[in-house]
């Protein structure tokens, strides 16, 4: 009664966890300017049906919707035996919220609806600031892509227009060289960003750098020695002695933009995406003077600007849902191939097995998982798969899954193609593999039937079932007459000739040198044979020392240790090898007495693939159980 209320309340304890959902909602940036846009996330967690949030309580702002992906996704832990599962479903909507207004905006609450349940996710609050018109300098940040994949590249080009002066050489720019603008771009001084590659910044700026007399524009914090030729310490902070800001000549062009001539600098970034997430870049802030007109000979207007682009959102995504393949493993990349092999391809019904599957080529191997092949029934039709050892290890150029298995049914079996599906990069589109089939054969464990017993011997022990039978057959024959010759007997040599006499004694001479060799090798493996009998107690009670001393930390490894020694004992007492030797061959020495400690033996020999956990205190139990029931052998 009691078990039966454990269940019940861990069953609804369960089932109310399943049912709760929890919605929650975070953006990319909480202070942005006037016509820039936030990346809204709202996590719906428990709940993993698409069905669009009500976002309707946003007002003044414009909405777009990026679209929404799975967050479902499981894992297996083993600890001491003790197997969890834990499994995580939900999705998160993505969408674009642009202020239409400057000052403090609210976005949300969020709402939305389950089959069972109204959620709801409090307001968060935003600051947007206002940028004076003008139409002097306009930055423009621009991605080459706003959705990528992993491992996949995409450019970010910081553009920035100035209005051109009519009367200005085209070889000069429009900045005074003693007091240049600044350009502030925040993701050049973030060194790594995390989840992404970025380029080599000193690299890329290095070139461009231009003299102390030259115009240009300042980047940051950028600076150099008063020495213009000395570029090894250009990005040094201006705070120190002896520097100053460094100046720029970015590549430009002239372009037309709402009817004006613009300057248009620009400067292009490669980017690789190694991790999901949303990433931001920018916004980007303009400010100091330019040159709006030239009065020859040698004067000019200047005026001083602020401007800002506003940034750019690049989102890092998983491959689509759509059309996604069930034997799909998380990899991602440009080609992958894969090899599936046993340990063991002839075995009996019931052995463990172990079944690896190596997965190589160009793909991201950290983000990949192994196949649930326990849910393919074209396995599961002749074998048991414990999803519980699954492994994913590293090796050269890949990943190796592998998991124990053991055939349920017995003859000529086979491993079908495992298939296993990838998204490739360059046909953008997901593309499906399989292994080659194993051949396994399986062998049907023997029962001894009744009549095939003519004997019983106490003094031999068998491990199989093989019985040899001879047969003798006895034929009565009737004797040939004899007769005598009427010339009477005939004289001769009783000895014969000596020759014959030496040849007679040679076959009982061999026959007595062979007798004694075999009398005497015998007797080495006899005495070596006893002692081995005579101690194999010893040894086992010294070995199970050691079992129980490491039952106290892992209660896994002693039950291994453990069978191992009980094969030790069976190999020592009965001079057998040791290896391969199955509950069932002990339980043939026996001819199926002594269960009980049969039944210890086949509790460790299972031990490896249990889904519960051996104790301490159980197997010292059984240790002295079995120590007992070998003293009585």
């Amino acid at each position: 009664m009691r078990k039966l209320l454990l269940f019940i309340s861990t069953f609804l304890v369960l089932a109310t966890t399943l049912s709760a959902a929890e919605l929650t909602t975070e953006v990319n940036r909480k202070q942005i300017y006037i016509g820039e846009s936030v990346i809204l996330s709202v996590n719906v967690n428990g709940y993993a049906k698409e069905k669009r949030p009500d976002l309707s309580s946003i007002k003044n702002s414009n909405i777009e919707y990026l679209g929404s992906h799975s967050q479902n996704r499981s894992s297996i832990t083993m600890i001491n035996g003790k197997i969890t599962k834990d499994v995580f479903v939900g999705r998160t909507y993505r969408f674009a919220i642009t202020p239409r207004s400057t000052g403090r905006q609210t976005i949300g609450p969020i709402y939305f609806q389950t089959d069972k349940e109204n959620l709801k996710a409090p307001p968060i609050n935003i600051q947007v600031q206002g940028v004076e018109k003008q139409d002097n300098v306009i930055i423009k940040v621009e991605a080459s892509r706003k959705q990528v994949l992993i491992d996949s590249e995409f450019n970010i080009i910081v553009k920035i227009y100035v209005k051109k002066p009519l009367k200005l050489d085209p070889n000069v720019a429009p900045f005074n060289p003693q007091n240049p603008p600044v350009v502030e771009i925040p993701f050049l001084d973030k060194g790594d960003i995390p989840g992404l590659k970025i380029p080599d910044i000193n690299k890329l700026l290095s070139p461009l750098i231009v003299s102390s007399r030259d115009s240009g524009i300042a980047i940051n914090d950028f600076s150099v020695r008063n020495d213009p030729f000395d570029l090894g310490s250009m990005f040094n902070h201006p705070s120190l002695s002896g520097k100053q800001l460094a100046k720029f000549r970015l590549p430009k062009k002239e372009e037309k933009l709402n009817n004006i001539k613009y300057i248009v600098y620009s400067l292009n970034l490669k980017y690789t995406a190694e991790e999901l997430g949303t990433y931001t870049f920018g916004p980007i802030v303009f400010k100091g003077t330019i040159i709006t007109d030239v009065f020859p000979p040698d004067r000019v207007a200047q005026k001083n600007i602020f401007a800002v682009g506003p940034a750019e959102t690049v989102e890092v995504i998983p491959p689509p849902e759509e059309n996604r393949p069930e034997s799909y493993i998380g990899a991602m990349g440009k080609s992958m191939a894969a090899k599936a092999s046993l340990d063991n391809q002839t075995c009996n019904v019931g052995d463990p097995l172990k079944l690896s599957i190596d997965v190589t080529g160009e793909f991201r191997k950290d983000i990949v998982y192994p196949p649930e092949i326990s849910a393919d029934t074209n396995i599961t039709t002749n074998f048991r798969v414990y999803e519980e050892t699954a492994k994913n290890k590293k090796i050269d150029n890949g990943r190796r899954f592998s998991w124990t298995i053991r055939p349920i049914n017995d003859g000529n079996l086979e491993i079908p193609p495992i298939k296993l599906s990838y998204f490739n990069l360059d046909k953008n589109d997901y593309e499906t593999i399989e292994t080659d089939p194993i051949p396994v054969r399986a062998i049907k464990n023997q029962e001894a039937d009744e009549s095939l017993v003519i004997m019983t011997s106490t003094n031999k022990v068998r491990l199989n079932n093989t019985i040899e039978t001879e047969t003798i057959q006895v034929r009565d024959v009737q004797p040939t007459a004899v007769t005598m010759s009427p010339s009477g007997a005939t004289q001769t040599n009783v000895y014969g000739n000596i020759f014959y006499i030496y040849i007679f004694l040679i076959g009982p001479g061999l026959f007595v040198v062979i007798l004694l060799t075999k009398i005497v090798v015998l007797g080495v493996i006899h005495n070596s044979s006893t002692y081995k009998r005579r101690k194999a107690l010893n040894i086992f009670q010294t070995s199970t020392r050691n079992v129980i001393k490491r039952a106290k930390t892992s209660p896994k490894d002693a039950a291994e240790q453990l069978y191992k020694d009980i094969q030790a004992f069976f190999g020592n007492k009965y001079d057998k090898t040791t290896e391969g030797l199955t509950p069932m061959d002990i339980q043939n020495i026996f001819n199926g007495d002594n269960s009980e400690m049969v039944k210890i033996i086949e509790k460790y020999f299972n031990s490896a693939y249990a889904s519960h956990a051996l104790t301490a205190r159980e197997i010292n139990a059984d240790v002295q159980t079995l120590i007992d029931e070998f003293t009585k052998l």
